[in-house]
């Protein structure tokens, strides 16, 4: 099935065992130009809860949350900027919302590389909760006897 840009799609209709019908075009309503943006929201919703119920605290230590950042963003978008250059990538243009940044990067495909690993990392962080592995990052728990 491909969209034609004006709310309709192409597809082939499939009959049981083997019969095949014709092609044919329907209606399609699809969020147009938000496509991208709205499964971004719908990734970043359905895991911003974890900060709150198992009180990861990622979104507080927001310092460390940018140093892990940066250097996703930085690697990912210049990865992505040769595959666009180089024709390897592109985009369905009715699906993003057509604000390009630096390079003709896509706004919904740096913003893909935000809440994705911000996603990733509320999981392992709430996963980590409930299952209390320690990494090596956690304060040191208080002394007995207060001396070290």
């Amino acid at each position: 099935m491909g969209f034609l840009g004006d709310g309709h799609a192409d597809f082939r209709c499939e009959g049981g065992l083997g019969r095949t019908g014709t092609y044919r075009a329907v209606t399609v309503y699809y969020v147009s130009n938000f496509g991208y943006l709205a499964v971004l929201a719908f990734c970043f919703i359905g895991t911003l809860w974890l900060e709150f119920v198992f009180r990861t605290r990622v979104y507080r230590r927001w310092l460390r949350l940018l140093m892990t950042l940066v250097p996703v963003v930085i690697v990912f978008s210049l990865w992505d900027l040769y595959a666009i250059a180089s024709g390897h990538w592109t985009f369905d243009l009715t699906a993003i919302t057509g604000v390009f940044t630096v390079g003709n990067l896509p706004l919904d495909e740096l913003l893909f590389f935000i809440v994705i690993p911000c996603c990733a990392i509320l999981t392992l962080e709430a996963v980590r909760s409930v299952r209390g592995w320690r990494v090596g990052d956690e304060a040191e728990p208080p002394v007995e006897g207060g001396v070290s």
